[in-house]
């Protein structure tokens, strides 16, 4: 009987482990809006794990690289666009976005959009992102 609840135990035990998505470690690990949001909470909550660490590092690099794209091709305040986006890609994403932004800021912004709309935890990183700033800066007429 114990041999049996000993192999319970480390079967729960290895499900768990196999279900608890592993924390990205690198901005290239950030594929999906699951992705995205798991960095994002390691940078809000200040994961100071190594894994945690190195997942809000992701998080501030995929963030900022994306903002920072932004600002090169468009000027603060003016209409930026993204189109081919959504699960047909015929969505468009239209944000204006301030003249400065946090990374802490925009990750809280991402957090609070995923928890809103769990359906994009499938859907490119990307997407999220500019779903976030479209919702938050949106481009007005």
């Amino acid at each position: 009987m114990k041999k049996l609840a000993l192999i319970f135990a480390l079967s729960v035990v290895a499900t768990v482990a196999i279900a608890a998505p592993a924390l990205p470690a690198a901005p290239e690990d950030i594929r999906t809006g699951s992705d995205l949001a798991a960095a994002c909470h390691a940078l809000v909550g200040n994961d100071t794990s190594e894994a945690g660490a190195a997942a809000a590092t992701a998080c501030r690099h995929f963030l900022g690289t994306m903002v920072l794209r932004v600002y090169k091709a468009t000027p603060a305040g003016m209409p930026t666009q993204f189109n081919r986006i959504g699960p047909k890609g015929d969505e468009t994403a239209c944000f204006r976005l301030p003249s400065s932004l946090k990374y802490t800021d925009f990750a809280v912004l991402v957090l609070s959009y995923f928890e809103r709309h769990p359906e994009i935890a499938t859907r490119p990183a990307f997407e999220l992102g500019a779903r976030t700033l479209a919702t938050n800066y949106p481009c007005k007429d």
